[in-house]
């Protein structure tokens, strides 16, 4: 998620009016901008919300027609698809801002000249981007495989819980796996030789700006030999949720994008592989009485220039958001606390992650950058 930027407008005023600084700048710039974002909104989280309420039937005319009712989604998925979206509106837990917290530190140095972490900053960002933005540099569908049991250890532990607080707490650890799971297909390289393996950890996929955010971006043109990400990652998003008999209903959304003889344009006149038409048609496609987030869900993401999330906002404070008259309700009384949440979460990520060796220390690349070490930091610090 993030905006797109008029670059090459932005790049030629920094060199005209402050030559002095232009290397640094674009140095800063290029790095930062669209580097490790996950799919936009409309892939995480109305995805999600529309599996969980089963969303449309049908209509005799071929069109999608919204299920009367939202009431059969309980409490604890509308809270799970909030989650879901979380880790990329959060200042502390959103990767590419997690990268320029790194980029100001000059203790950090080690990341740049040897990918090693030298301090908490870049534990904390190997911590984020690997555990739940899937940035592993690591074969996508076996990081997937991951992604699907931390699923299914958060929510059986959540069914398990006896304590409201804890109850919670793990529904939203559920919600940020799916985060993961989502993000094994965002973050699959673009390149034709490299479709099957997720982008690395630090910078992510800058070089190819926005784009592999963009859901459908693969099946318009972005890659030579276009794929069914769309497809498979609805149909592993239901599998995960046990709503497998939901998917096939989502799946013809995307028809009419795919057929359309128009270029297929965002909210600000950019290009984006039919991102925003999408959105709308999921959130037309929701039950009549689902209740939508005011302002909209994808427009929370309070970033920069870069696309840094501003520090003011906090993960506590976005929960608190979405859970006062926005959106989700409050469950059984109790808010997710975040820190609870991230710590709890990144526990038994890190365990199976290593299970599968897929650990970050294991797979030789990152030399001294041991996680572990970062305990998930704290999602408040």
């Amino acid at each position: 998620m993030g905006r797109r930027i008029n670059r090459r407008r932005f790049l030629g005023s920094i060199v005209t009016q402050r030559p002095v600084a232009a290397c640094l700048a674009i140095a800063a710039f290029c790095g930062l901008v669209a580097s490790s974002d996950a799919y936009d909104v409309s892939g995480h989280h109305y995805v999600i919300t529309a599996i969980v309420s089963g969303m449309t039937t049908m209509a005799a005319d071929g069109t999608l027609r919204p299920k009367p009712s939202f009431t059969s989604v309980n409490e604890y998925e509308r809270l799970q698809a909030f989650c879901v979206e979380l880790p990329d509106l959060s200042p502390e837990l959103d990767a590419l801002t997690q990268r320029a917290h790194v980029y100001g530190s000059w203790k950090d140095w080690g990341w740049s000249v040897a990918s090693r972490c030298n301090t908490t900053v870049t534990r904390h960002m190997v911590a984020t981007q690997w555990y739940i933005h899937g940035l592993t540099g690591m074969e996508a569908t076996r990081v997937r495989r991951v992604a699907g049991l931390i699923a299914a250890d958060r929510t059986s532990a959540a069914r398990a819980a006896t304590n409201a607080q804890d109850r919670v707490n793990l529904v939203c650890e559920a919600g940020f796996a799916m985060h993961l799971l989502g993000d094994t297909f965002a973050h699959a390289q673009l390149s034709e030789k490299n479709q099957k393996t997720l982008y690395a950890p630090g910078n992510g996929h800058w070089l190819d700006k926005h784009v592999p955010d963009d859901i459908l971006s693969r099946s318009l043109g972005a890659v030579r030999t276009p794929t069914a990400h769309w497809q498979e990652w609805v149909q592993e998003a239901a599998k995960s949720l046990g709503h497998s008999d939901n998917s096939a209903q989502m799946l013809p959304l995307i028809q009419p994008i795919l057929e359309s003889k128009k270029r297929q344009y965002g909210d600000h006149g950019e290009y984006d592989y039919g991102e925003t038409t999408l959105r709308n048609s999921l959130r037309a496609a929701l039950p009549s009485d689902w209740e939508p987030y005011h302002p909209a869900l994808e427009t929370w993401r309070q970033e920069n220039l870069f696309g840094v999330i501003n520090s003011k906002v906090t993960c506590d404070g976005l929960i608190r958001r979405g859970v006062d008259g926005n959106g989700i309700r409050p469950v059984e009384g109790q808010y997710p606390n975040c820190h609870a949440v991230w710590t709890g979460y990144l526990a038994v990520a890190m365990r199976l992650f290593k299970e599968a060796r897929l650990d970050p220390v294991l797979d030789g690349k990152l030399g001294t950058c041991d996680a572990t070490s970062d305990q998930l930091g704290s999602a408040t610090d």
